[in-house]
């Protein structure tokens, strides 16, 4: 009996914009010759934002494959009718042919959609700074206090304890009695510690730990279907809910992660990138937070390495759990290197 010949699955590169810039035209014509490059819908918006023209060079790879934005490919996935785990279903399309052969009108609205686009992205990461806290809702003035309570005397946390405990009482509608006597202060002291310790949401990593937690006590199909309820980033129509729903329970509810690897995968990437943003505000500043950390939904493919400058991708890489398997796939160039680039091409076989 002949051996059923195993299929080969193409690789692709994701290659974000930190990079392209940096290449000469050598460089691109040496790259395009021999890498499939995946050009995600977030890499046409920071480009054609500030004009066509102005960034042609970019345009000029012809073996280029246009991918469909992820949110769409999460929803297909939950729908059953993207179940793969590589781009099988992508085309080939020179970005050339997408950009060079449109007429002016049309080349304008591309510049205009982009921009619009950027726009709210923009928003979207001004937005999360003024968000409040999610974990410490209601008890913000305890998880400030955590953190000063170490240089605090006795008798000044004694008060701010019991003070912040009666707004929180206001928030939880739990009554909290005061505490007397500052000999309870060594155990208020241990106490806002821990609580420190387990609510301050300072690295991607512990915003990981808080989603799987949230996960595994919502459950993760329901978890996922309060996910699409928001209709914020994924937008499902009620008929394409309850198709989702009739899918998942004649299939014998497996697994999420069984039953739409890519969606479910993405989505809690997207809440870990979401909390941790919120939480630490600090990582929110720059408005193009958000466009930098949606190259990451592209890059969740097996067949798929991704090469960056950004060090934003290489600190969600290395510390969030989720995208473990990325890390193999993963090269971070440091352009302060003058020859960075030219290694990572010798790296790939490209010695110029």
């Amino acid at each position: 009996m002949k051996r059923k010949k195993r299929k080969i699955i193409d690789t692709y590169w994701l290659i974000d914009n930190s990079i392209q810039l940096t290449l000469t035209q050598a460089q691109r014509d040496a790259l395009d010759a021999k890498c499939h490059i995946l050009y995600p819908p977030i890499q046409l918006i920071e480009n054609a934002r500030h004009g066509i023209n102005r960034r042609r060079a970019l345009f000029l790879f012809e073996n280029t494959i246009n991918i469909e934005h992820w949110a769409e490919r999460a929803k297909a996935n939950l729908l059953g009718t993207h179940t793969g785990h590589y781009h099988r279903t992508i085309k080939k399309l020179s970005t050339k042919t997408i950009l060079y052969e449109q007429t002016e009108a049309e080349r304008q609205e591309i510049e205009r959609q982009a921009r619009e686009t950027a726009k709210r992205m923009d928003e979207q990461a001004d937005s999360l700074k003024n968000l409040e806290s999610l974990i410490n809702r209601g008890a913000e003035e305890l998880f400030e206090l955590s953190k000063k309570c170490k240089n605090m005397s006795d008798k000044e946390l004694l008060r701010a304890f019991n003070q912040a405990n009666m707004k929180t009482s206001k928030f939880d509608g739990i009554s909290h009695r005061p505490i007397v006597g500052v000999k309870n202060v060594p155990n208020i002291r241990e106490y806002l510690k821990k609580y420190r310790e387990l609510c301050s949401v300072d690295t991607p990593e512990k915003a990981d730990a808080w989603v799987m937690a949230i996960i595994e006590f919502t459950g993760d199909f329901q978890f996922v279907l309060d996910y699409l309820d928001t209709k914020e980033i994924i937008s499902v129509t009620d008929d394409e809910r309850t198709q989702i729903m009739h899918r998942y329970e004649s299939e014998g509810k497996p697994d999420i992660f069984q039953f739409s690897p890519y969606a479910a995968t993405a989505i809690k990437l997207f809440m870990t990138m979401y909390l941790f943003l919120i939480e630490n505000k600090l990582n929110s500043t720059s408005r193009e937070v958000l466009r930098d950390y949606e190259y990451l939904y592209y890059a969740l493919d097996d067949n798929v390495n991704f090469v960056s400058a950004d060090k934003g991708h290489r600190r969600f890489i290395e510390e969030i759990p989720t995208l473990e398997l990325v890390r193999n796939r993963f090269t971070y160039v440091d352009r302060k290197d003058p020859q960075a680039i030219e290694k990572w091409l010798k790296s790939i076989g490209i010695d110029m």
